[in-house]
């Protein structure tokens, strides 16, 4: 059987470092030379050139403001250009995934998808007598107080905020399962400063408790350990570090969890979307840029206070603007209806299991019909011909389809 790689998380990551990285050079090369070969024609000052990294679009400065001159689409795919043999491959060596243009989508769970439409996720008491790991089976069985669930690695302070927020009415406890590392010492030293503190005592929060592994031994063998803080009067929240969890008591919590979640990663983003979750802090450590980008995107089409709240999470120093305004979205109870919104759209339009299914296919059927190859070959080689960047790349596949009923 032919070698396919399918990336198995949802990012273009693989692609680009295994099957461009090695035509990285000569594509910066081209690049230069279609600057240069783009000014002479148009009688523009080579150093005032420039191209769209997204789009490609090749641009110029004039007297007149920023023109766009050309693209860069032709310079790759012409003979001898450093994609021609990649963009007109019958079928890609690689596929990956992610809502980049060519991407396969995200690799949605299905599991997770069909727990939440049937309704069939465990309830809060059932499901914690299922959890793997002793400590969270005993701390959470408390069907009265909030549950939340999030991973990252700097982005816990903020996560807190969102929870306040959204628990500020309410007079229960709260646990929040963020599995980090990190002692509860360090823990409370990373994420609680005086700012945070006086929120957090504004919104009824009276204690805070850390309970996750000592800093000594081995970290699957490390001790469990409680740091109290007395910030104030009312309600208890209780972070909960346990470090590292079961992958099954992982999937267990996204589903008997409140909707709102905080995600650090690819993995983390698609396993949040599939579990129908709202994503209200996304912290851009392992995430692909690429993957943030379209996100973003998504969330501002679907309602612009989801996306305002995302960028808020997002931002590198703390911004009051940014968080009256998250704030004031998280008050208006429109987070979740909002997030799933978005996450179904991604499941309906970008659900990568049937494009992975139609790119093996095409790939064994190129393998076996060199004629239907060729054609391929030759409806990418016109596509690319005839290219424009305004109206996209069109491709006609009706001699395609003939070829491939002949199988």
């Amino acid at each position: 059987m032919p070698f396919l790689y399918l990336a198995q998380y949802g990012s273009i990551r693989q692609l680009r470092d295994d099957d461009f990285k090695a035509r990285m050079s000569a594509v910066g090369a081209t690049i230069e030379a279609a600057l240069d070969e783009v000014a002479a024609d148009e009688g523009v000052d080579p150093d005032a050139m420039g191209h769209r990294g997204r789009s490609g679009e090749i641009v110029g400065v004039t007297e007149a403001g920023v023109r766009a001159l050309g693209h860069v689409a032709p310079f790759m795919t012409r003979p001898g250009g450093p994609l021609n043999d990649w963009l007109l491959s019958p079928v890609l060596e690689s596929r990956s995934c992610g809502l980049d243009p060519g991407e396969l989508g995200l690799q949605v769970d299905e599991e997770l998808v069909a727990a939440h439409l049937a309704d069939s996720a465990p309830g809060r008491v059932e499901g914690c007598k299922h959890l793997q790991d002793p400590v969270l089976s005993d701390l959470l069985g408390d069907p009265t107080s909030g549950l939340y669930f999030g991973y990252a690695y700097s982005g816990l302070g903020r996560f807190i905020d969102v929870i306040g927020a959204l628990e500020q009415a309410e007079s229960r406890h709260v646990d929040v399962v963020v599995p980090n590392a990190r002692a509860p010492a360090a823990t409370w030293q990373e994420a609680f400063d005086a700012e945070r503190i006086a929120r957090l005592r504004a919104v009824g929060v009276g204690r805070v408790e850390i309970v996750g592994n000592a800093d000594t031994g081995e970290q699957e063998q490390r001790a469990v350990e409680t740091l109290v803080q007395q910030v104030g009067e009312g309600k208890t929240l209780r972070l909960i570090t346990r470090y590292p969890i079961p992958n099954a008591d992982w999937r267990l919590l996204l589903q008997i969890s409140a909707p709102p979640t905080m995600v650090s990663g690819d993995q983390s983003i698609t396993d949040a979307i599939s579990a129908d979750k709202a994503i209200a802090i996304m912290e851009p450590v392992y995430c692909q840029t690429y993957l943030i980008d379209a996100l973003i995107d998504l969330a501002v089409a679907t309602d612009p206070g989801l996306a305002a709240t995302v960028r808020f999470g997002m931002a590198a120093r703390w911004d009051p603007t940014g968080w009256q305004v998250a704030s004031d979205f998280l008050a208006s109870g429109a987070l979740i209806g909002s997030a799933r919104r978005m996450n179904a759209t991604i499941r309906d339009r970008f659900d990568a299991s049937l494009p992975m299914v139609h790119a093996i296919r095409r790939r064994l059927w190129t393998e076996r019909s060199p004629a239907l190859a060729q054609v391929q070959r030759e409806l990418l080689t016109e596509a690319w011909r005839s290219y424009e960047p305004a109206a996209g790349l069109a491709l006609d596949t009706s001699t395609l389809v003939r070829e491939v009923q002949k199988l």
